[in-house]
This record gives structure tokens, sequence and C-alpha cells, in this order.
């Protein structure tokens, strides 16, 4: 169940803060999450061409965004299974 609350967490983080840096910064503290675990959501979109990998530096965003469809599809299907992970464990 751990699995599911951080990539619930990872995915809240990138949906919510989007490309905002000092939001992004936040909620990982917030929630307690190891930039990794962003870090490989963010490469696996990066691979399917939606958005750009982890961006470090404090002064830019933390992504970018190429393909705003694809971003909302990929969030929704990700956060799909989660969902129905947690409703099967009834």
């Amino acid at each position: 169940m751990g699995y599911y609350a951080q990539k619930f967490g990872v995915l809240y983080t990138i949906l919510t803060a989007g490309v905002a840096r000092r939001e992004y910064e936040e909620l990982l503290q917030k929630l307690e999450l190891n930039e990794s675990a962003v870090a490989e959501v963010l490469a696996d979109m990066n691979r399917r061409g939606i958005t750009s990998r982890l961006i470090t530096d404090p002064e830019k965003a933390p992504f970018i965004i190429l393909d705003m469809k694809g971003f909302e599809d990929y969030l929704k299907f990700s956060l799909a299974t989660i969902s129905d992970y947690f409703n099967s464990r009834g």
C-alpha cells in the first residue's frame, strides 16, 4: 500500500504544482516525498513525449509539459489505477 500512497503523492504534486517551482518544492516537503520518485514518473512521461525530465535548477520550472492532452491522459489513467487498487482492497 505504501507504494500506491507514494505514487498518489507524486501524481498529486505533479498535477497540483505543475510547473510552479515554489509550489512543487512546498508539496515535496509537506508530503515528505523523495524527489527521485518524482523524477521517475517524469522520466516515464518523457519517454512517452509528454514532459521533460525533472529539471533541478531552482530558478526554473521543475518540468516542461510537451503534450497537454497526453499529460492529462497519463495522470487520469495513473490516478484511476491507484483508485482501482484501493477500491479492490474493500
